[in-house]
């Protein structure tokens, strides 16, 4: 069981959560973070890289950015345009560390680029896309410690690649994804896995058929923590398949699947002094508005979260429960005055989040479900109305044998308290999907899909917040049925 607390002051870059009156500029950063070693000379992509950013026209203002599983990140900054000199740009100091990995630092010059350069008058922003950096390898070594052996990374053992785990340094909560992009020989692209060029058909755990259909639940949410090998080798495809050919699989060894989990509270709240708020006066006589930027105080939160969780040895059982309290003033100018005055609202909305997952070797059923509460109370409206949420998706994946799988899920979604009669109703989305692979080595995929089986979709969407509630829809025929053909080019080495 894990506990935290979070108590922080939000602001636009100052320190303390203050912020002051003036015209801002906007800065906009944007690259890739790969890695390179002596095993995998050609560069893999950084998860969870962890990007300082610091302006130098004005140091307190700085901020953290960390990457995408694709290596990517993108952020914004704001500062004060009296921070930075006449005829000058905006500079920022940049620092890029990972676990294991040397440290990457520059300087940024940044140039401004319009929203549309064919209409120049929208304005735009200070912006850097900054090519790709790549960090070479820097084991990490410790003083005072006697190495008695040294862990080797992978070997041969028999008709078996084997990859020590423990060897490679990855940082904590990253997951078998990001480990299989550094293995020397396995490649992860376009959802297909291989070794030597040679596909990887299946997943097993611990010698067993468990993710044959459908490698990416392993990829994507088993940590490197849980295992202590990864193995690849060629074998016979499922024992009570008819298809005596072998294939590649990989194999996850020792992993840990025992009762884990437990109990986890997590709270906080947020306040900004001298919050920049624009201020506007109608006139009625001329038809004007006169718009001016001034500092104003009250903004306010407060959340609170308790989460729960479960793994059995072919499932998982999820809780995900919070509450988020928001206070929010602003000027608001009522029908008929002169002068605008400050207003006020109150939102406070409870979510509930079950999640079920149950995977075997023929089959793997997902259940995810959301509930959210919605009320609050304002000044400068009538009233806050009190709104339900609710959606229940239901996913199914059987396999026939290892070429034909049948696909089929249902989405139940709906709102009831809303004073916008077309919100209040529920959809039963139900689509349905059968795929075959075909050819040799699976290169080929015939799928047909049926969308929207009971053609209740209508694209309508609403909500509401503490100034008023907003509704959207589209337009477009969600129900058809659709018959595609793959077929997978393999890149060779």
């Amino acid at each position: 069981m894990g506990m935290q607390a979070q108590v922080y002051i939000s602001g636009g870059g100052q320190p303390n959560g203050r912020q002051t009156v003036g015209e801002k500029l906007w800065l906009n950063i944007s690259g890739r973070i790969f890695g390179t070693d002596e095993i995998e000379p050609k560069p893999y992509p950084l998860p969870n890289a962890n990007i300082q950013l610091v302006c130098l026209n004005d140091t307190t203002v700085k901020t953290v950015a960390v990457t995408d599983k694709n290596g990517h990140f993108f952020h914004g900054m704001n500062v004060l345009k009296k921070r930075v000199k006449k005829n000058d740009v905006p500079r920022v100091a940049m620092k890029v560390s990972y676990v294991g990995y040397e440290t990457y630092t520059q300087d940024l010059k940044l140039a401004y680029r319009y929203f549309d350069e064919n209409n120049k008058g929208y304005g735009g922003s200070w912006t850097i896309d900054l090519d790709s950096i790549v960090l070479k390898s820097n084991p990490m070594s410790m003083d005072e410690v006697v190495i008695v052996g040294e862990l080797k990374r992978m070997y041969e053992s028999g008709d078996t690649t084997v990859f020590n785990v423990d060897a490679f340094e990855m940082p904590r909560g990253t997951v078998l994804l990001n480990l299989v992009r550094r293995l020397p020989g396995l490649r992860y692209e376009d959802g297909q896995l291989t070794y030597r060029d040679s596909v990887i058909h299946e997943i097993r755990l611990n010698g067993e058929s468990f993710f044959a259909h459908d490698m990416k639940i392993a990829l994507e949410n088993i940590e490197n923590t849980d295992l202590k090998q990864f193995r690849v080798y060629k074998t016979q495809a499922d024992t009570l398949s008819t298809d005596t050919t072998k294939h590649w699989v990989a194999d996850m060894i020792n992993v840990n699947f025992s009762l884990n989990g437990g109990w986890s509270f997590r709270g906080g709240y947020s306040f900004s002094r001298n919050n920049i708020s624009s201020r506007s006066i109608y006139n009625t006589k001329t038809g004007g508005t006169i718009s001016t930027s001034e500092n104003i105080n009250g903004n306010w939160s407060a959340s609170g979260n308790v989460s729960y969780r479960t793994d059995f040895k072919h499932a998982n059982i999820s809780v995900n429960s919070n509450y988020n309290y928001n206070h929010s003033v602003s000027y608001m100018q009522v029908l008929g005055a002169t002068e605008s005055g400050k207003g006020a609202s109150d939102v406070h909305s409870i979510s509930l989040t079950p999640r079920f997952v149950l995977y075997t070797k023929h089959f793997d059923l997902t259940l995810n479900g959301n509930y959210r509460y919605q009320w609050g109370e304002s000044n400068y409206m009538t009233s806050i109305e009190k709104s339900h949420t609710y959606n229940l998706n239901n996913t199914l994946n059987y396999w026939l044998g290892n070429r034909l799988t049948l696909k089929t899920d249902l989405n139940i979604s709906g709102q009831a308290g809303s004073k916008m009669r077309d919100a209040n109703r529920t959809e039963f989305i139900w689509n349905m999907g059968v795929e075959y692979k075909v050819l040799h080595d699976y290169r080929g995929l015939l799928k047909i899909t049926w969308n929207d089986i009971l053609q209740e979709r209508s694209n309508f969407n609403t909500y509401i917040t503490g100034t008023g509630r907003s509704e959207s829809r589209s337009s477009g025929n969600p129900h058809y049925v659709l018959l595609t053909f793959q077929y997978k080019l393999y890149k060779m080495k």
